[in-house]
């Protein structure tokens, strides 16, 4: 059905799949703003909610403590501060421990362990002495008495300067408190007294602790530094060890100077024996050749004999010439010779001995010497000789070297053996000696009766001018705060608990704290303007109504949600049943169309259609015939004008058993195609989104979803679900609309 209108505000757009995909993840990434902090607001609106119930529960709770704390008897307290330790370094230094000591205890104050000392006096050991003490003035007196008004704690916090930080100073601070004066006094005073006590009897049972660990440690120490000494004694008799320096230096100087001997022998060795080659090679003999031709040629005997062995065989030779050698002359001289002979090889043999190099009748071949050849054969005999006294001198100075080298090579184990035992001998008599030291230091310190703590400030009461004994200041006050704070957070705690039971939203404001998506704002309800067919939107007095300036917001802003492209179609979708969606369908399409465009508004809630009867149409043919027939030709038929100028409807028709399917069916993708080209603006009013899936087969064919959000009835835990869907099912959501649905036409 088409009527002349004025044109459409803008040029159709496109609604391909690929499009709106990408405006899908556009909007995913613009509009989903995450929220940083944290937001206090749902806080304080449901404290503004269940006001009546915080505020009774504080009145209930300040009533209780008001009539627990009148009662309250009048309480007296006595308190005392003690100083535990030292207020300077001089002060340490003229303590007796640090008397004994030197000055190794000065920094004594960072070594206390307060919290320790307190435990400690708070121990049954120490409180169940005073109530002893004090039973024997105050016989009913025990020690839940004592325990339910003692105070012990590390007192008092001070500044060092305006600028500095705090810190705690050197002072304990105990007191007590009861009903009777007289023996809170008493009481104080004996705690004040037992305290002071302990502090000497914790000193003298440390010293004493002391004492006793060094007089175990010492046998054993004993014992130690003597098994040190004797494996020290053994090691330098066995080694001969006095100073391993020293010996060790002179084990190096002995084979420095061995080293350099050696050397020395070598070179003359070398030369004696160049020398011995070249005198045996002037004399043409051995060394024992020339000592026998030496000795015979200083025999008288054998030269005479020699003497007269060469004159006969002269004599042979002359002879032979005149005779021959059967001749009796030559045959007599031959015997001489041969006679001659003899006598000089037996001299020979008496001169020199049987040890002839070549026996005797080589000895007779030796040429007699002269002075010159006795003169080199007496140096041949003298370098011979110094050639066996080097070759000693070489062997001894080679067993010195091996004897000093392995004393070197063995020396460093033994050193390092007896450098050790002598550390640790060292250090085993040095720490005799200081527990033997110390020990004796102890005993000193035992014998000191001076109290190590301090009474700084004496026990005692408060009195008035009449010498009346001052209770505490009266606690009724801050018992009955601490009874505000109680209820308060009781009735707190319970409000959220019950506002979580209910699981709802209230304001509009709760619905925006709980998602990141756009909230384009909140529909008052008004039942006039929700269900008119008027297109007017003024009221009687020609001003708009709240619902009317509402929907016109809600228009505008759902327009600037995406100001570069415009919007051509939207699906409003109710979270659950009730929520209102059709209300806001109806007001959003007749604000449209008091903008001039032409709207059209469709009915897609086939199951329930109600937006006939709303907008005053017929129901007879609509939306589900034309998927029915699965053709958009007889679409124009079926569009319906309204009362409203602008303003167009397609009702749900008649519904058929297989709607949903052919809502998402290409049929429905052309028709929608089809009603965008024909209107500026298309709004599909659909189905809840918990129980149908109608709505979002409808919605993946628009350019996204108004979310309405019914405050009081829409659970919080089915909008979440509903908006994860939508993220699933990739589906644009445009905004989201807080509707007050109290008697509101819904959908």
């Amino acid at each position: 059905m088409q009527t002349n209108q004025d044109p459409p505000m803008s040029a159709p757009a496109p609604t391909s799949g690929m499009t709106r995909t990408a405006q899908v993840v556009e909007t995913e990434t613009i509009d989903e703003q995450e929220q940083t902090g944290i937001d206090f607001g749902p806080l304080l609106r449901t404290i503004r909610r269940k006001a009546w119930l915080i505020i009774g529960l504080t009145v209930v709770c300040a009533a209780g403590a008001y009539l627990k704390g009148s009662g309250t008897p009048d309480s007296y307290e006595s308190q005392f501060r003690l100083l535990v330790e030292p207020l300077s370094p001089e002060a340490t230094l003229s303590e007796p421990s640090a008397v004994t000591r030197g000055q190794r205890n000065a920094d004594r104050g960072a070594e206390f362990d307060y919290d320790t000392q307190l435990v400690i006096l708070r121990s049954s050991a120490i409180l169940s002495d005073v109530v002893e003490r004090v039973k024997a003035q105050y016989p009913t007196f025990n020690s839940g008495d004592l325990a339910s008004g003692l105070t012990v704690a590390r007192c008092c916090t001070v500044a060092t300067g305006p600028t500095t930080a705090l810190r705690e100073t050197k002072m304990i601070e105990a007191g007590y408190a009861g009903e009777d004066p007289e023996q809170v006094l008493f009481v104080s005073q004996v705690l004040a007294d037992r305290f002071l006590e302990y502090s000497l009897e914790e000193r003298k049972t440390r010293i004493g602790e002391g004492v006793r660990f060094i007089d175990e440690q010492l046998p054993e120490l004993e014992q130690r530094v003597a098994t040190l000494q004797n494996q020290l004694q053994s090691l330098q008799q066995q080694y001969f060890i006095n100073d391993p320096a020293a010996e060790g230096n002179q084990i190096s100087d002995q084979i420095r100077q061995i080293t350099t001997e050696k050397l020395a022998v070598q070179q003359q060795l070398q030369e004696q024996q160049r020398l011995n080659d070249s005198l045996q090679g002037q004399l043409g003999l051995s060394i024992d050749e020339a000592v026998a031709a030496s000795a015979l040629s200083e025999d008288p005997i054998y030269a005479d004999l020699r003497a007269q062995l060469q004159e006969t065989e002269n004599q042979i030779a002359i002879e032979s010439v005149r005779f021959n050698d059967a001749s009796p002359v030559i045959r007599s001289l031959q015997q001489q010779q041969a006679n001659l002979s003899q006598l000089l090889s037996k001299r020979a043999q008496e001169v020199i001995g049987a040890n002839i190099p070549g026996g005797t009748d080589n000895a007779t071949n030796l040429p007699l010497q002269s002075s010159v050849r006795l003169g080199i054969t007496q140096q041949l005999i003298d370098s011979v000789n110094q050639i066996q006294v080097l070759d000693a001198r070489s062997e001894a100075l080679d067993r010195s070297q091996s004897f000093w080298t392995q004393q070197a090579q063995r020396f460093p184990a033994v050193s390092r053996q007896y450098n050790e035992l002598q550390r640790q001998l060292a250090l085993a008599v040095q720490t005799l000696d200081q527990l033997l030291t110390q020990r004796e230091t102890l005993k000193v310190e035992a014998a000191q009766t001076e109290i190590p703590w301090e009474l700084i400030s004496a026990p005692g009461l408060a009195y008035d001018e009449n010498g009346e004994a001052v209770p505490v200041e009266n606690e009724l006050t801050k018992v009955i705060g601490m009874g505000v704070i109680a209820g308060l957070f009781l009735g707190t705690l319970i409000a959220i608990l019950l506002e979580r039971q209910r699981d709802v939203f209230y304001t509009a404001a709760d619905v925006k704290s709980a998602t990141s998506l756009p909230f384009v704002g909140s529909v008052p309800y008004s039942e006039y303007d929700a269900t008119a067919s008027s297109g007017s939107t003024m009221d009687a007095g020609g001003l708009r109504s709240p619902f009317q300036q509402s929907i016109q917001s809600l228009y505008t802003r759902i327009n600037f949600l995406s100001p570069s492209t415009a919007i051509r179609s939207f699906a409003v979708c109710a979270v659950e049943q009730g929520d209102g969606s059709s209300t806001t369908a109806i007001g959003l399409a007749k604000a449209a169309a008091a903008s001039g465009k032409r709207v059209l508004l469709v009915d897609a809630n086939l199951e329930s259609p109600r937006l006939h009867r709303a907008l005053g149409v017929a129901n007879t043919e609509g939306l589900g015939d034309l998927l029915n027939s699965e053709t958009t030709a007889k679409s124009n038929r079926v569009v319906q004008q309204t009362s409203t100028p602008n303003l167009y409807a397609l009702t749900a028709g008649n519904a058929l058993q297989k709607e949903p399917e052919k809502l998402a069916s290409p049929v429905m993708h052309r028709l929608v195609e089809s009603l965008q080209r024909d209107f500026d603006l298309v709004i599909y009013d659909t189905p809840n989104l918990s129980s149908f899936t109608e709505a979002t087969f409808v919605s993946s064919h628009t350019d996204g979803v108004v979310l309405v959000v019914g405050l009081e009835e829409t659970k919080r835990t089915q909008f979440s679900k509903v908006i994860d869907d939508l993220k699933s099912f990739r589906l644009r959501c445009l905004g989201v609309v807080a509707n007050d649905i109290h008697g509101a036409v819904t959908a």
